[in-house]
Formats: C-alpha cells, structure tokens, sequence
C-alpha cells in the first residue's frame, strides 16, 4: 500500500488526477455503449392495438424503416398487409429522437409525417401527423425482440 504522507502536494494531486481519469475513463465506453443500445429502434414491436407487429430496421444508407411481420387478424385482406413497408426516411436527430420519416396507414391508403421518440429499450412513441406535429396522434409500440 501507498503510504499518501511521503508525497508532497504535487506528487499527490498528479495521483489523484491519473486515479480519477483511469476511473471515469473506464466508465465511459459502459456508458455509451448502453446509450447507444437502449435508444435504438431496430427491432420487432407490438403495435398499440396490439394486432400486429412491425420490423424496424437500419438501411446501409443509416435512415430505419419498418414493414409489418406479423397481423393477429385472419381476414385475408388483412393478411396480405404482411411484409407491406410502413415506416420510412426515419433519420437519427440525437440520442432518443428519429425524425422526417414518414408513416403509412394501409387501412387508410394514406402517409403521415412521423417522429419516432424512444421512451426505453422496451417503448417508443411513434408519432403521426400532417403539417405539424401538434396536429398529430401518437402511440406507444412495445419492443417484442
């Protein structure tokens, strides 16, 4: 053990900085790594309604997009909704926000703006609107893998 009296003042600081960066050194890559981990969107996710299931996913381009993988409906017009592309141009903004994506409605043929908002690893809002994003509704989708 180190015995802190033989140093004088200078050798002792010296100590205490090279102690306090190898410490806070050593945390940061665990916590950036758990950032980056628990804010991203890509994954399967159980809709609202729950009544089905969307894959997000990271383009080699780095934009995520997401199609429906699994419906709970058996009506055949709603099975052919499987595979359809239902999320696009989602682009990163910071840590917990994706941005200027765009949202289609198959049971409406229609397309929204979207924000996707993540809340945790396990939730994320997915917001849809036109012209503004007070003028919108949004939604919280749960993470299934």
């Amino acid at each position: 053990m180190i015995n802190p009296y033989r140093f004088n003042k200078r050798t002792k600081k010296a100590i205490m900085i090279i102690t306090l960066k190898r410490t806070v050194g050593s945390l940061f890559p665990l916590a950036s790594a758990f950032m980056a981990n628990a804010q991203e969107p890509a994954g399967v996710w159980l809709t609202q309604d729950k009544d089905a299931q969307v894959e997000i996913y990271k383009t080699n381009a780095g934009i995520y997009e997401g199609k429906i993988i699994w419906v709970k409906s058996t009506k055949p017009e709603v099975q052919k909704r499987i595979g359809t592309k239902i999320l696009s141009a989602f682009k990163k903004k910071d840590t917990k926000t994706y941005e200027s994506g765009r949202i289609y409605h198959p049971g409406q043929g229609k397309y929204y703006d979207g924000i996707i908002t993540m809340k945790s690893d396990k939730l994320l809002h997915l917001r849809g609107y036109v012209g503004t994003p007070m003028l919108g509704q949004t939604q919280t989708w749960t993470r299934v893998k």
